[in-house]
């Protein structure tokens, strides 16, 4: 399978379109299983696929957004998409007579992609601002409005960008301030992007923490307690910021102190 897109929709769907291939000799009745992944769930696909030998089909497949767990149950969000590249990657099981095989798909967002730059920030005080791009993934010019929300804060702005373009993003997150100022907040980058007639989320999981001096002290949660949007108040100073590209790859997230590390 090859040459795929995934079309961002409103209301949280995605559209695949990837090229299903019979490279044999012989004509080829393939049975096509979308699997079920952390961000995304199959809605509906063809069941059967008969191809002639060395022909090619385009397959659709449809998929919406995977409802983020209970907070209280202290995951992560399991519904974004992915920020370190404008790829989705989809496992889907395809049949033949006596073979089997999963294969990943690689499909490139459009008609528009939010990619975050990652990587450290020093000496921040009063203002942390994170970057991106805006990156039209498409063969046409594209233009519209993006808006992000953040604990009380908001930005916005109108883009522009030419095929294959990209328009630079900022957020200047205000941070807290003052000896009674929050230790930790951990809270959803609430991204919404409109282009096309379309309003596509790109929501982002952000978490501010205080760094600790001597004979200071914080709050340890546990699991339970570690929800999704919240605010934990103890006294304390200079602040550490992350953002994480999905809950499975934390572990890219440096630790750098002090200063504040976007990754």
């Amino acid at each position: 399978m090859g040459g795929a897109t995934a079309n961002l929709v409103s209301g949280g769907k995605c559209e695949l379109a990837c090229r299903l291939e019979n490279p044999t000799l012989e004509e080829r009745t393939y049975t096509v299983l979308p699997l079920v992944t952390s961000s995304l769930r199959p809605l509906d696909a063809p069941s059967r696929v008969t191809l002639k030998a060395g022909k090619k089909a385009m397959v659709n497949i449809t998929y919406e957004r995977s409802a983020a767990p209970d907070p209280a149950s202290g995951g992560g969000r399991m519904d974004l998409l992915p920020s370190q590249d404008y790829y989705l990657r989809l496992p889907v099981v395809i049949t033949s007579g006596d073979t089997v095989r999963i294969e990943v798909v690689r499909a490139t967002m459009t008609p528009v992609a939010l990619v975050w730059n990652t990587g450290v920030l020093y000496n921040q005080e009063n203002i942390a601002e994170l970057t991106g791009r805006l990156i039209n993934t498409s063969a046409q010019p594209v233009d519209g409005k993006w808006e992000a929300k953040w604990f009380g804060q908001a930005w916005g702005g109108a883009f522009k960008a030419v095929p294959k373009g990209e328009h630079p993003l900022a957020i200047p997150v205000r941070l807290p301030t003052g000896t009674n100022a929050p230790g930790r907040q951990k809270g959803t980058l609430a991204v919404t992007v409109s282009v096309g007639g379309q309003v596509l989320k790109f929501d982002r999981e952000i978490e501010l923490v205080r760094n600790l001096g001597l004979k200071e002290t914080t709050v340890l949660l546990s699991p339970a307690a570690y929800v999704r949007d919240q605010v934990v108040t103890l006294r304390s100073r200079d602040l550490r910021l992350r953002v994480w590209p999905s809950v499975r790859m934390r572990t890219r997230t440096p630790s750098i102190l002090p200063g504040m590390s976007l990754a």
